[in-house]
């Protein structure tokens, strides 16, 4: 992975970055003026894209928007719009533990991400974290405030599909247009594969990124130093370090990184009330 200002980039990566926070910052500007539609009781109504950026979304061997997904959120989607299935809702996480169970997903899995990057970014902050649950081949993502789900699925045909849940409505929606300007390979141009992502970057309080060429997209060759920018991370990992749990107040403290690092905590309970959450962790294992 190539890093900014201690790794050169190449010019490949440098334009994909600049691409993804565009289309990143056009989605959150998107999401505000409309985060759900229709419902359906069918099953997963599939959302077409819209808004005035416009472009080619489907590869023409996937068929995104004409094949309907058979992933492990789709069978549970159509139990639950159909009635045949009910999401029993707890005062505190509302929906949140029983959509675990059902999914086969385990509270342990629990990460928290305070960067903005979501459709839900203006609940996002440093003392109001994103919590995102995962396992093999599902992912679901909620923020306190708010009883509507991001869901990611890996289906057998389609690869990564994306939805909105609002189960006090029985709202499935599929996503393509909102969720694909940043999950599509290719991103603003369109037309390349739906991906899932993993980022990293110096982040505000607010949510917001402290610099555009600053976010980079990681993956299992990262370093570990270069990891996990506007994300909690708990556990043990000794001498090396990461760049979670930094919250920037300002960006001139940046030229000092040791002075605001926070590596090696085992607890989130001083940055903010994790009663809100299933777990008060975000392993650094999961």
């Amino acid at each position: 992975m190539q890093i900014v200002k201690s790794i050169p980039y190449n010019l490949t990566r440098l334009l994909s970055n600049h691409l993804f926070i565009i289309t990143l910052l056009y989605s959150a500007l998107a999401s505000a003026q409309n985060l759900s539609g229709p419902a359906s009781m069918e099953g997963p109504a599939f959302i077409p894209q819209e808004g005035p950026i416009l472009y080619d979304r489907e590869h023409p061997v996937i068929g995104y928007s004409t094949r309907a997904p058979v992933d492990r959120f789709a069978s549970l989607g159509r139990k639950i719009a159909t009635g045949s299935l009910s999401l029993s809702k707890e005062s505190s996480q509302g929906y949140l533990k029983d959509l675990l169970e059902k999914l086969d997903i385990h509270l342990e899995s629990q990460v928290l991400v305070y960067s903005g990057t979501s459709l839900n970014t203006g609940l996002i902050r440093a003392n109001n974290p994103r919590a995102i649950y995962f396992n093999d081949d599902s992912y679901v993502a909620w923020v306190p405030g708010t009883d509507i789900f991001e869901i990611s699925a890996m289906d057998p045909n389609l690869g990564p599909v994306f939805y909105l849940f609002d189960p006090d409505s029985i709202g499935i929606e599929r996503q393509a247009g909102q969720c694909l300007r940043c999950h599509d390979s290719l991103t603003l141009t369109g037309g390349g594969v739906p991906r899932f992502i993993l980022g990293s970057g110096y982040t505000y309080f607010n949510g917001s990124l402290v610099s555009h060429e600053g976010w980079i997209l990681t993956d299992q060759e990262t370093p570990v130093k270069f990891r996990w920018g506007g994300w909690y991370v708990t556990g043990e990992h000794g001498s090396q370090v990461h760049l979670g749990n930094i919250v920037v107040s300002k960006a001139e403290e940046l030229q000092d990184l040791e002075n605001i690092r926070v590596n090696n905590i085992n607890q989130l309970q001083d940055e903010f009330d994790t009663d809100k959450y299933l777990t008060p962790y975000s392993d650094i294992d999961a």
